[in-house]
C-alpha cells in the first residue's frame, strides 16, 4: 500500500507542490492529473491502487478552489490505455483502440488556452471522451422533529437511492423552489404541532415525581483544563490550567457540563416540540464537596418545575452529582425556555401543582476580561 501511494499519490503531490509557486508567479499554468477507470469505478483485487486513484480525483476537485484566482487550471483524466497484460487478453481490434494516440489529443486540448475548464474529471480513451460527474438522487426532505428516526429513513430508502434523469436537469432555481415547498410543508407541520400543544395538558406533579435512570459522567484532567480555557482562563491561572501545578484544582462551575452528557428525554413529560424552539435560560450550581480533577460520577436528574408562560413553557431541571460512594458533590439547576408548548394551565382539567421546592438563587452581573491567551488551548 505504501509503495502504491508513493508512486501514484505522493509523487503527484510533490510535483504539484514544486510547480505551484512557479505558476502562481507567472499567473498561469495547467495541471493534468491522471486517475483511471479503477479510481472511478473500482475493480476486484485492486483496493490499494483504486484508493490512490480515487484520492487523485479528490485532490483534483479541491485544488482549483485555491489556484483559480492565479489563473491556474487543474483537471484530471481517467484513461483506458492498453498494457502488456491487456495485449495478451483482449482481441486485436480492442488492443488497437487502447493506444495513447487516442488519449493525447484530449490532453492537448485541456492544456490549451481555449479550454476554460478546471476541477473537472474526464474519462477518455479508444476515441471516446466524456466528463464524469457525481450524481445525486432526488432524495427526501424530512420534517425536523421527533418523526425523523431510523425507521422513517428506512421507509424512504428507495427514494433516497433512486436517481432520476429529470433531477439532473434541475437548476439551482428549481432546487430552491423544491426546498421552499418542503420548508412550507415543514412549517405547516410545526403549526399543527403548536396548535395541538395549545390543547395539550402537562401533569407537572407527575413530572416532578418521575424517576430518571442514573447516568455516569466521567472526566479527566484534560477536560478540566479545557473547560478552564473555555471560560477565559490564561497562563496566569496556573492552578486550573496546568495539571502538574502543586495546587491544581477544578474550577467550581465545572459540574454544569454534566447535563450535556447526562441529559434527559423531555418526551417523558412534555408534548412534542421542535428542538429549535428550545432556548437555554438560567443556570444554578451548588457545590457540596470539592471537585477532583478527574473522576467518574453518578448523575441523577429530576424535574423541579414546569411553568406556563402563555405561548411557551419554562422547564427547570435539577441534576445531582455524586461520587461512587454516594457522597453528594454538586447540584446543578438549569432552566430552558421552550416556545410552542405554553397555555397548558388554561386547558380544562389542569391540576394546579404545589409550589416547587427550589434552591436559593443569587444573581450576579459580571463580564470576563478581554483575554489574548485563547490560543493556549491549542
Amino acid at each position: 500500500m505504501r509503495i502504491i501511494n508513493n508512486v501514484y499519490l505522493k509523487d503527484m503531490h510533490k510535483v504539484t507542490k514544486v510547480t505551484m509557486p512557479i505558476f502562481m508567479k507567472q499567473k498561469s499554468g495547467v495541471i493534468i492529473n491522471t486517475s483511471s477507470s479503477v479510481g472511478l469505478y473500482v475493480n476486484f483485487g485492486l483496493a490499494n491502487y483504486s484508493a490512490a486513484k480515487s484520492a487523485t480525483i479528490g485532490f483534483t476537485r479541491t485544488l482549483p478552489h485555491k489556484s483559480i484566482k492565479n489563473g491556474i487550471r487543474v483537471n484530471c483524466i481517467a484513461s483506458n490505455d492498453g498494457t502488456q497484460l491487456t495485449a495478451t487478453v483482449f482481441p486485436q481490434e480492442i488492443v488497437d483502440l487502447l493506444k495513447p494516440e487516442y488519449v493525447a489529443p484530449f490532453v492537448g486540448f485541456l492544456c490549451h488556452n481555449s479550454c476554460p475548464d478546471s476541477g473537472k474529471i474526464f474519462q477518455i480513451g479508444s476515441c471516446w471522451a466524456g466528463q464524469v460527474c457525481r450524481q445525486s438522487a432526488g432524495g427526501h426532505i424530512f420534517v425536523p422533529d421527533e418523526t425523523y428516526t431510523p425507521e422513517s429513513i428506512r421507509d424512504k430508502c428507495a427514494q433516497l437511492l433512486t436517481s432520476s434523469g429529470d433531477f439532473n436537469k434541475v437548476v439551482v432555481g428549481n432546487i430552491m423552489r423544491v426546498l421552499n415547498v418542503k420548508i412550507g410543508e415543514t412549517s405547516n407541520v410545526e403549526k399543527k404541532i403548536t396548535a395541538r400543544n395549545q390543547n395539550a395538558t402537562i401533569d407537572v406533579e407527575a413530572a416532578r415525581k418521575h424517576v430518571f435512570q442514573p447516568k455516569n459522567f466521567a472526566f479527566t484532567e484534560r477536560d478540566v483544563m479545557l473547560y478552564a480555557f473555555g471560560i477565559s482562563a490564561s497562563h496566569k491561572d496556573i492552578t486550573i490550567v496546568y495539571e502538574l501545578s502543586p495546587k491544581s484544582h477544578t474550577f467550581p462551575t465545572f459540574p454544569v457540563l454534566a447535563k450535556f452528557f447526562c441529559g434527559v428525554n423531555y418526551g417523558k413529560f412534555l408534548p412534542k416540540f421542535n428542538s429549535m424552539m428550545l432556548l437555554h435560560g438560567e443556570e444554578f450550581v451548588q457545590i457540596h464537596s470539592p471537585i477532583p480533577t478527574s473522576g467518574n460520577f453518578v448523575c441523577t436528574s429530576q424535574v423541579v418545575d414546569i411553568a406556563d408562560k402563555g405561548k411557551a413553557s419554562a422547564v427547570t431541571m435539577r441534576l445531582s452529582m455524586k461520587d461512587q460512594s454516594g457522597k453528594l458533590i454538586a447540584d446543578v439547576e438549569s432552566t430552558t425556555f421552550i416556545r410552542g408548548i405554553g397555555g397548558f394551565s388554561k386547558v380544562p382539567g389542569y391540576n394546579q401543582p404545589s409550589p416547587p421546592v427550589r434552591s436559593p438563587i443569587a444573581v450576579a452581573n459580571a463580564s470576563p476580561p478581554k483575554n489574548t491567551d485563547q490560543d493556549v488551548v491549542y
